[in-house]
């Protein structure tokens, strides 16, 4: 729920807006907007607008590649954001469809468009299909948004630190709700396992149990690794890179090597992390590189990446 002081701020910033004529609006470009009405509310939300640990703007409107405003938690993006004028149908399909993939391609779940007038919230889990209609999570008009039980809240940074619009979008059946994955994960581990050291086995052209127990040991280090990373992602403690490549292992468009990008995750994860798990004399470190040329240990970690553990973790049930 929205404060009486952030009530009494937006309901000034409404005003402010229809003290407009329709010619002043005309002529209104992008970056007014942005300056004299996008700020301010989401100030009034609880942003720190000027402070880009929490609020990252694209400097240049010119840059179609990256969102007008990245909203952080810890760090870590939870919403895009498009800016348009106030003429804008932000609703057209082709801003729907921008918004989204640039969301979707960087693992973030939430796409949101506004001109002021209206603002719209997008789920980004997964892209939507050509001429389909995205799935609309936050559908507001400017004059619902100073209302005191608006929606609105749901956009403020308590709000999306405590999954309030994520609940509210599986309830209405938006984002699918998790279901329960143990047995399912245990027994893909155990196969995704099995696959890793065979091929590490017929690569070195090993032969004795000591050397199977070193591959063992070499791919159990690989899978805590990626457990470790994803939980982090779902926990919000980093960005969700593993979501951003699988996301572009899915896209049929791109030629990804699994193994090269997870050797270069891996790397910074060594700098990042004090932790064992990432120490670069480990066995899994000295074989990787050459691994990276074997397809089926490719594919195999390319199904690691994409099994849905991440919502597992982010609801508590591993």
């Amino acid at each position: 729920m929205l404060s009486k002081v952030q009530l009494t701020e937006l309901t000034d910033l409404v005003r402010r807006f229809e003290k407009l004529s329709k010619p002043e609006g005309r002529r209104y470009q992008e970056t007014e907007v942005r300056t004299n009405f996008i700020d301010p509310l989401f100030t009034a939300l609880g942003w720190p607008m000027q402070d880009r640990d929490h609020v990252e703007r694209e400097p240049t409107v010119l840059d179609s590649k990256r969102p007008d405003y990245v909203f952080k938690l810890r760090g870590v993006p939870y919403l895009y954001l498009e800016a348009k004028r106030f003429t804008e149908d932000i609703r057209s399909l082709h801003w729907a469809s921008d918004a989204i993939t640039k969301a979707y391609n960087k693992g973030v779940g939430w796409a949101a468009i506004t001109n002021f007038t209206d603002l719209v919230v997008y789920d980004a889990y997964e892209l939507v299909s050509p001429g389909a209609r995205p799935r609309t999570v936050l559908d507001l008009s400017y004059d619902r948004f100073a209302e005191p039980e608006s929606l609105l809240y749901e956009l403020s940074p308590g709000s999306l630190a405590s999954h309030d619009m994520e609940r509210r979008a599986q309830e209405a059946g938006i984002r699918t709700r998790t279901i329960p994955i143990e047995k399912r994960l245990y027994q893909s581990m155990r196969e995704w396992r099995e696959s890793l050291i065979n091929d590490m086995v017929r690569w070195n052209n090993w032969t004795t149990e000591t050397q199977y127990a070193t591959a063992d040991e070499a791919v159990q280090r690989l899978l805590d690794r990626l457990l470790f990373l994803r939980h982090c992602e779902d926990r919000g403690i980093t960005e969700p890179q593993l979501r951003s490549l699988l996301h572009q292992i899915d896209d049929r468009r791109r030629d990804v090597r699994v193994t090269n990008e997870l050797l270069k995750l891996f790397g910074w994860a060594a700098r990042v992390f004090d932790s064992e798990i990432f120490e670069t004399d480990a066995i899994i470190d000295v074989q990787f590189r050459a691994l990276a040329d074997i397809t089926n240990f490719d594919n195999t970690l390319g199904d690691v990446v994409r099994w849905p553990v991440c919502r597992a973790f982010q609801h508590g049930q591993l």
